[in-house]
């Protein structure tokens, strides 16, 4: 069992990886852009990555605080749901209503990489391919959706 400190240390090692690891891409949008905290320019709408010990996740937060509209924001993520799957080669989950460990209740579309774990180096190559595909993908997705989104947004 690792300390915390060893634990904090060792995510900190993993993330400055990984962002390492996403420099050779560029944004679809810009050249700019900082992979580990993608800004997706529409407020509540947020791309996550997590990883633990359980495994890593990719994930399309949806953190409105008016149900109705988080609700037609899911609702538009799931017309793009075909070119979500297809670019990504994946398929995704949706959740509708998805409770935070906080209670805090948004809309999640997520894809998951179990049986990974933060703490095995030997699975950190596996993870970081699993990182770049699907937010590579949500990248390419979201320069044809942003104006989309924009448009709900006012």
């Amino acid at each position: 069992m690792r300390s915390k400190e060893d634990l904090k240390k060792l995510k900190i090692d993993f993330w400055t990886a990984y962002g390492k690891y996403m420099t050779r891409h560029a944004s679809m949008r810009g050249p700019k852009i900082s992979w580990l905290n993608y800004k997706t320019g529409i407020r509540h709408i947020y791309f996550r990555q997590d990883v633990d010990q359980q495994g890593a996740r990719v994930s399309i937060d949806i953190q409105h605080g008016s149900t109705s509209l988080r609700e037609v924001y899911f609702d538009q993520f799931w017309e793009l749901e075909t070119l979500l799957h297809s670019t990504s080669g994946s398929n995704w989950t949706w959740e509708r209503n998805f409770h935070l460990p906080s209670g805090q209740e948004i809309s999640r579309i997520s894809i998951t990489l179990p049986g990974t774990n933060i703490e095995k180096h030997e699975d950190w190559p596996l993870i970081f391919t699993f990182f770049e595909r699907n937010m590579l993908a949500l990248d390419e997705i979201w320069v044809n959706a942003l104006d989309i989104f924009k448009d709900l947004e006012s």
